[in-house]
């Protein structure tokens, strides 16, 4: 029988001589992923790129939908103040025409009023007999405004009789308001001779020619002590008029009849060359 062989002794290598290290320390093999694992690692990476993706998305749309807004901010601002100012262009027109016209229609009045002047000035001849006068105190405008205050304050006083018949005829007589109405209607009767009498001759003043200074000032200015309380209120009621009057310088009718004058002469002047 062969003698058994001798049973090699090995050498124990320490762990840490060893070149390979300890079996803990070896890297391990990488095990392949199931198709389930793959799927579901590239979901949760996508998951992770979404909120990122999302905020960068809605981040460029504020910025676009911001950088709109302000285009159209500017452009509304700027379509107003174009319509702002082509308003006051329109409003700056009408208001040169329509002063053009007036002084056009001022001009052309006055040029009436002066050839009306001459011809009722010019002595009346066979060959040019002399037209009648087509203007007179009462077709004055401060004349035809007077009556008409006139006619109110009239028909005031036809009302307050009116009410008083009608108050009267009740069982009970209101005597408190039927005196205060005849009051009333006497002070209005007062208001209206003065206010008459005053604006005549303010009137007078403004369209007669020839009066001076002192007749102005005795028909433009009585004396208040003599007055009562509503001859007081009718003067005033003409004040600035009156004072217009006093201390504008000449009057039209002043005016007018020089003018007329001058261009009499002119024409007569005319007529000799």
């Amino acid at each position: 029988m062969p003698p058994k062989a001798a049973k090699r002794k090995t050498k124990a290598v320490p762990k840490d001589d060893d070149p390979w290290g300890s079996p803990d320390n070896q890297p391990k093999k990488k095990s392949r992923l199931s198709a389930a694992q793959a799927e579901k690692l590239v979901d949760d990476k996508h998951h992770a790129e979404r909120p990122v993706i999302s905020q960068f998305q809605n981040w460029a749309d504020w910025q676009t939908k911001f950088e709109e807004k302000e285009r159209s901010d500017k452009r509304q601002f700027g379509d107003a103040f174009k319509r702002n100012i082509e308003a006051k262009q329109d409003e700056f027109e009408a208001l040169f025409v329509r002063s053009n016209d007036e002084l056009n229609n001022m001009g052309n009045k006055y040029v009436k009023l002066i050839q009306d002047s001459y011809v009722e000035s010019s002595p009346a001849s066979k060959s040019n007999p002399k037209p009648q006068a087509t203007k007179s105190r009462q077709d004055h405008p401060l004349f035809k405004a007077g009556q008409h205050i006139l006619q109110k304050c009239h028909k005031l006083i036809a009302d307050h009789d009116e009410t008083n018949d009608k108050a009267t005829q009740g069982s009970t007589r209101p005597d408190l308001p039927h005196e205060q109405w005849k009051k009333d209607i006497h002070m209005v009767q007062e208001l209206l001779l003065y206010g008459r009498q005053h604006g005549e001759n303010i009137v007078e003043c403004i369209v007669i020619p020839g009066s001076t200074d002192e007749g102005k000032g005795h028909l433009l200015t009585p004396d208040r002590e003599e007055l009562s309380e509503t001859g007081r209120i009718a003067v005033d009621m003409y004040r600035k008029s009156a004072e217009g009057v006093m201390k504008g310088g000449p009057t039209w009718g002043e005016m007018a009849r020089s003018q007329a004058g001058a261009f009499g002469r002119a024409l007569d002047g005319l007529a000799g060359v």
